[in-house]
């Protein structure tokens, strides 16, 4: 057997199924990797080998930093997703009340051209019929003389 084909015993746990890898947190150790049993939760073997080596005593004490640091931007990020599906929410409203606001502001704006055109028309005929008028009493006062 050559030896690239052996088992590797990291690999398989006590009960013959194949281990996990799995990241510790714990204060002692923050984001050391070890093996584990893949059944563990579900009653499976208490196999464990660490992956990584111990860590210095500097990494244990930067590590949690780091991850609280970690966790509190992704939370930001997070919040900050949120704020923008709701503001690009917020925006679709605005452009279809825009887009209504639009469609009433160019009917308003038809409607008062015609309107205009009517008043013309209007003003239009009642000057022609003060020019009559007018036209009217200068013949008429010619003939009171």
């Amino acid at each position: 057997m050559s030896e690239s084909s052996q088992v590797n015993d990291e690999s398989y746990c006590k009960c013959l199924q194949r281990s996990i890898i799995v990241t510790s947190w714990t204060s002692e150790n923050p984001g050391r990797r070890f093996r584990s049993c893949s059944e563990y939760e579900n009653g499976g073997c208490d196999f464990f080998s660490w992956v990584d080596p111990p860590m210095c005593n500097r990494s244990k004490q930067i590590i949690p930093g780091l991850l609280r640091k970690s966790n509190q931007l992704r939370a930001q990020n997070e919040a900050l997703e949120d704020a923008i599906l709701k503001m690009e929410d917020e925006n679709k409203m605005l452009v279809l009340e825009n887009k209504k606001l639009q469609l009433k502001l160019q009917e308003a704006s038809s409607k008062m051209k015609d309107e205009n055109k009517m008043l013309v028309l209007e003003n239009k005929r009642l000057q022609l019929k003060l020019q009559e008028a007018s036209s009217k009493m200068k013949d008429e006062k010619k003939c009171w003389f």
